[in-house]
């Protein structure tokens, strides 16, 4: 009682002393992996802002043709457009109703 670390063994780690010509070599290991790491991030950057381009070629290719799409082939009774439906038109895209 009273005594910091009593009953637990203490180890110290000894770090293990590295020659001159060792720390240079992990010296240049980590900047080439720096270099590699800025390189990927570059390219998965470009990789993103093209394919956020592609999507909004294609939603806006989309939304301009699907208007001509729709078909209003449904004819609704008067009371369709009274509650508790509400409903004023009936379409589809030639998927979707």
């Amino acid at each position: 009682p009273g005594r910091s670390g009593h009953g637990r063994a203490r180890h110290i780690r000894r770090s293990r002393i590295r020659r001159p010509d060792e720390v240079v070599a992990y010296r240049r290991m980590a900047a080439e992996a720096a270099e590699v790491t800025r390189r990927a991030r570059e390219e998965a950057k470009g990789g993103i802002i093209e394919a956020r381009q592609q999507a909004e070629e294609e939603i806006g290719a989309f939304r301009a043709e699907y208007p001509g799409r729709l078909r209003f082939g449904y004819r609704l009774d008067s009371e369709a457009a009274k509650r508790p439906f509400l409903v004023e038109a009936m379409w589809h895209d030639g998927r979707f109703t």
